[in-house]
């Protein structure tokens, strides 16, 4: 969905294409939170609601990457041995 609204094929605005990706997004990485990473703290629920938040804009699927850029990140550093 946001490939055709950015190729100006879909009947969308950018902000219903930005939700139709970044919803999922942010239900994905609650679920992974939720069944696996709960000792990371609170990055992953911090990163879904970002993820939600940015969703609203009209280019949201870069805004995404890079919050899951920045979660990678987070998860890499905090595991990292000390």
């Amino acid at each position: 969905m946001a490939v055709a609204s950015a190729a100006h094929q879909a009947h969308l605005p950018p902000q219903g294409a930005g939700l139709a990706v970044g919803i999922p997004v942010a239900l994905y990485v609650l679920s992974v939170w939720a069944l696996h990473a709960r000792r990371c703290g609170p990055a992953f629920p911090a990163a879904a609601v970002v993820v939600a938040g940015v969703s609203l804009l009209g280019f949201a699927v870069p805004l995404i990457g890079l919050v899951m850029a920045g979660l990678v990140a987070v998860t890499a550093v905090w595991a990292s041995p000390r």
